[in-house]
């Protein structure tokens, strides 16, 4: 297999080079897996594949599905025909689009993901939302531990020294040990039971906290996510993003990591205030920040120019060979349900209680 991430451009992912079967020798969205479908009546239910960033789905799903896409002319005829939508869960989707679709029934996210839909919004409607679940979470664990080690042991900045010409040999370069670090853990889900068993396999103590407690963990729960910052010098953040914790890893949150702490982002950009975070990183009242997500994606490079001590990559936590047929079998897995008049395989459970904070 080439070295190197593989970028996947609009509808086009790169093919894959190795040749060891048949399927590997085709293009990547030709390959995600060999599938059987059910038997059941398509006939003027129409799918809707609606950003075309994972246009590659079209291609990967059964014959039997009548695939229509929103990049592409859509008459009024075939919009009353959409009852089923293909999203990519973390990109605001305007409730005003959806009210253009009278007999959408199913928005189905390819991601695990869900905070560009509103589900609150779907739910008074009877429009039911899957995402995915336990798919890419491994994955998203290994690029939180990754982006930690690297900036920890400065291999960006080595790699720069190197590349410049800078390195000269008159003095050592020293960094920060990983025995110096201990690590505090926002959400403890798929990612952040993930990450923990990665830490601890680098000897690293582990603290976490959420908004609800989990007696079955074996790690020790903070108080409460300012304690959980000040009690430890990185925080990476796991958790679900939605209406109710936006900027959650606030200025004080900030603070209390203070400036020896390390701010890993492996979660969603909204779940973090980066005005803030730019501030202390630039004033020195915070060691550093890794982010895997942004506010508004992608991120205007201009805003992170000046921004000393940060590592960034491009929302590629949980984007691997591996993981997108994955993604896709459980998505259709989802759809098939539905279309069937069956229980749906993952659904977003939307709480009663939670319409009262709209």
């Amino acid at each position: 297999m080439p070295d190197g991430p593989l970028l996947i451009v609009g509808a086009t992912p790169a093919p894959q080079t190795r040749s060891d079967s048949h399927l590997n020798r085709l293009p990547l969205q030709r390959r995600f897996f060999r599938h059987s479908t059910g038997v059941y009546k398509m006939t003027a239910k129409k799918v809707l594949i609606v950003h075309e960033q994972i246009g590659f789905v079209a291609d990967a799903l059964p014959a039997t599905f009548d695939i229509l896409k929103a990049w592409e002319p859509l008459t009024p005829a075939g919009r009353d025909s959409v009852i089923a939508m293909v999203v990519s869960g973390d990109v605001p989707l305007q409730n005003s689009y959806l009210a253009e679709f009278p007999n959408l029934g199913l928005i189905a996210c390819l991601t695990s993901g869900y905070d560009g839909v509103d589900i609150f919004w779907a739910a008074e409607r009877g429009i039911k939302v899957t995402r995915a679940v336990e798919v890419n979470h491994e994955e998203v664990a290994d690029h939180a531990m990754g982006l930690l080690i690297a900036w920890t042991r400065g291999l960006v900045t080595g790699d720069k020294l190197v590349r410049s010409g800078e390195w000269n040999g008159a003095a050592k370069v020293v960094t920060r040990s990983l025995s110096e670090l201990s690590v505090g853990i926002v959400g403890m889900g798929a990612i952040g039971k993930a990450v923990a068993g990665r830490c601890l396999s680098f000897g690293l103590p582990v603290l976490w906290w959420g908004p609800r407690k989990k007696d079955d963990l074996p790690y020790r729960r903070a108080s409460d996510l300012e304690t959980l910052a000040r009690e430890n010098n990185v925080l990476i953040v796991a958790s679900s993003a939605d209406r109710s914790n936006r900027h959650m890893i606030s200025g004080k949150i900030l603070d209390a990591l203070g400036p020896d702490g390390l701010l890993v982002n492996v979660a969603r950009g909204s779940l973090v205030d980066e005005s803030a975070l730019i501030e202390r990183l630039q004033s020195r009242k915070l060691a550093g920040a890794t982010l895997d997500v942004f506010e508004q994606e992608p991120t205007d490079p201009a805003k992170w120019r000046d921004v000393p001590n940060v590592i960034l990559t491009p929302h590629s936590a949980g984007a691997t060979r591996a993981v997108l047929p994955k993604l896709v079998k459980q998505l259709i897995s989802n759809l098939e349900a539905y279309l069937g008049g069956r229980d749906l395989l993952t659904p977003v459970a939307v709480r009663p209680s939670a319409y009262d904070g709209r």
